[in-house]
């Protein structure tokens, strides 16, 4: 079964894919998914390490769903070595802002990404929900 959450921008065609997990659920297994950033004439993607529970995407959609009428300050997850990070602010125009950043290594002649994804408060409780669908639950047969 190939899973997979797409985070549409409301206000361009920026997105945020994660897909092609590989033993997330797995106990002991190798812990990564792919995460694409497209936007116009723009994309790119890096393959993420996602060794848990530490500092877990979930966690963050979640508390964005549980505030969906705003917080002040900035949300933030990394993954584990750094390679895409996400940065989420209130709008006060009532819209979501979260910066995301996509490094395809840590090696001087790697290549940065970074675009802007603007969601309505009303998508937060089904991006948690497939965030968590997407990380935590099990595949069938499993």
């Amino acid at each position: 079964m190939n899973s997979s959450v797409i985070i549409k921008s409301a206000t361009s065609l920026n997105t945020l894919t994660l897909s092609e997990p590989e033993s997330l659920k797995l106990p002991g297994g190798t812990e990564y998914f792919l995460a694409t950033i497209t936007g116009d004439n723009l994309a790119a993607s890096a393959k993420i390490y996602s060794y848990q529970p530490r500092g877990h995407i979930t966690t963050l959609f979640d508390s964005l769903a549980a505030n969906w009428r705003g917080w002040s300050g900035e949300e933030q997850w990394a993954s584990l070595e750094g390679e895409l990070t996400l940065k989420c602010k209130w709008q006060k125009t009532g819209k979501v802002q979260i910066e995301i950043t996509l490094l395809s290594g840590h090696y001087e002649d790697d290549w940065t990404v970074q675009i802007q994804v603007f969601i309505e408060p009303n998508q937060l409780d089904e991006i948690a929900s497939e965030m968590r669908r997407f990380f935590l639950e099990d595949e069938i047969g499993i």
